[in-house]
């Protein structure tokens, strides 16, 4: 429930990464809040679901990221 309620990240540099950043890690938010909730209801470990989606967070990180930095990043953190 706190994770949507997390609102759009505001936009105050224009340019065409800025929004795909801003666009990206909220369609991220909303994915990881319905895979958290689909595995809740189901009782159940996805883990194809849940390793794609650590995938999908993992590539959005590279992209935001200074190369000297990506390394120090652990997936428990995400």
């Amino acid at each position: 429930e706190k994770l949507l309620q997390i609102g759009s990240v505001e936009k105050t540099n224009e340019s065409c990464l800025a929004c795909w950043e801003s666009d990206e890690g909220n369609r991220l938010l909303k994915e990881g809040t319905d895979l958290i909730t689909h595995i809740a209801r189901a009782r159940v470990p996805m883990p194809k679901s849940t390793r794609f989606f650590i995938d999908r967070c993992a590539a959005y990180t590279q992209c935001r990221m200074p190369v000297g930095v990506i390394g120090k990043i652990e997936a428990k953190s995400l």
